[in-house]
């Protein structure tokens, strides 16, 4: 789960930085990706706490799965199978990462 999680992250980086012409301008790019992650995944506090409109923020941010995911299987004791819908998004996640970190590669 967690190789899942780092692929996604990584082609995102990747997909970011076609955008930024300096090293800079990718560093600035960085809070405007994590925080709202941090922030709304369920990590700092339950996201059933949270107003309905961050709730529905939340279902859209990878981390939240992710988040649920690790946390049913280490606290909960489940199993892969048990996080299927976590897995999905992740792995969608990723799909989708890779896809676009691919299409602005540039080509040597």
């Amino acid at each position: 789960m967690q190789v899942i999680i780092t692929v996604g992250a990584v082609n995102l980086g990747i997909f970011v930085s076609a955008y930024a012409s300096n090293e800079f301008q990718v560093v600035q790019f960085i809070p405007l990706f994590i925080l709202p992650q941090v922030f709304l995944s369920g990590v700092l506090w339950p996201v059933e706490q949270m107003a309905s409109y961050l709730q529905w923020l939340s279902k859209v941010m990878p981390l939240t799965y992710a988040i649920r995911g690790l946390r049913d299987i280490m606290l909960a004791g489940k199993s892969l199978t048990d996080i299927g819908l976590e897995l999905g998004v992740l792995l969608a996640f990723a799909a989708v990462a890779s896809v676009g970190a691919a299409a602005t590669l540039r080509r040597r």
